[in-house]
């Protein structure tokens, strides 16, 4: 019986492209002082995704890096296991390249929130045509929601709802009807040239990105701590089109610099103002809207992606 490993996968090969010793360097000083996720968590975790996905591996490597390093600075494990938890996608930028990105799902979105104990839980829920619902804004403000005993098949989604609950009791809360979410969705979601939404998610789990879009608007008035802040900004959930620079977030959070040795030294990062368009309330990429900067010095075009 021979003992001569077998080869490894492109995906594997891609892997350790991505993930050499001094940049695994770069993704441990990220992790530092992480409660959850590690750095082989990190770099397992894309490893993962290129399992299940394997057109990953047609990426290109900074924005995988990226997308890693974003995890690791959140504490936010990325493998998509866990119900509204963190994901990388892939979609195609304006260079015809593919680009990969952390996606985060509401309930990466609740952890986060709820981490330092400024916000006990939440709730979020989708109302139908027939439930019993009503709320109410201005100094008496309520919900009262009685969802019915068995929900027809055909039922129709006619709200979401988000509520935050307070450690010392107390609660804010945000409402959205159907044709808000719609506003939303038909507004900031890449569509083809048919007019057809190109993002699955809206088509099969409306009611779940209705829940993100109106826990989004949620988070936005809380009292959040600098992490989730830095979460909110980074998935470009705010109502105008904030800008958000994946580059930059690579280079100015991962407290580097302090350490003698940034980013931008170690990865040759060229910063522009080119940025990706996200949907304003779920945060989702909006495809073919993405510049990103050859971080590895001279491996854009011994890999073709040039």
């Amino acid at each position: 019986m021979s003992n001569q490993l077998a080869p490894k996968t492109p995906g594997e090969q891609f892997v350790d492209s991505v993930f050499t010793p001094s940049r695994m360097d770069i993704v441990a000083e990220a992790c530092s002082g992480n409660r959850f996720v590690t750095p082989d968590k990190v770099r397992a975790t894309i490893a993962e995704a290129m399992i299940r996905e394997p057109k990953l591996a047609e990426a290109y490597p900074p924005s995988v890096f990226q997308s890693a390093l974003l995890a690791a600075r959140l504490d936010l494990d990325a493998s998509g296991y866990h119900n509204g938890a963190a994901f990388v996608v892939r979609w195609n930028s304006r260079e015809k390249r593919s680009e990969c990105n952390l996606q985060m799902g509401y309930g990466a979105m609740v952890d986060l929130a709820t981490r330092d104990g400024r916000i006990q839980s939440f709730t979020v829920q989708e109302v139908y045509d027939c439930d019993e619902f009503e709320y109410k804004l201005g100094t008496q403000r309520f919900i009262n929601h009685i969802p019915a005993n068995e929900r027809p098949e055909k039922a129709k989604l006619t709200h979401c709802y988000a509520i935050a609950w307070f450690p010392g009791g107390g609660y804010e809360f945000e409402v959205m009807t159907r044709k808000d979410i719609e506003y939303i969705r038909d507004t900031y979601t890449a569509k083809y040239k048919d007019g057809n939404i190109i993002s699955p998610a809206w088509k099969y789990s409306f009611g779940r990105m209705g829940c993100k879009t109106v826990l989004n608007r949620l988070i936005k008035r809380l009292p959040v701590n600098p992490v989730l802040a830095e979460a909110i900004e980074r998935s470009h959930v705010a109502d105008g089109m904030d800008s958000f620079n994946p580059q930059r977030m690579a280079v100015a959070n991962t407290s580097m610099e302090e350490a003698g040795n940034s980013i931008a030294g170690m990865l040759d990062a060229d910063i522009d103002d080119d940025e990706p368009e996200r949907d304003p309330d779920t945060g989702e990429v909006i495809p073919d809207e993405v510049d990103s900067t050859d971080l590895f010095e001279g491996e854009g075009a011994e890999r073709g992606y040039n």
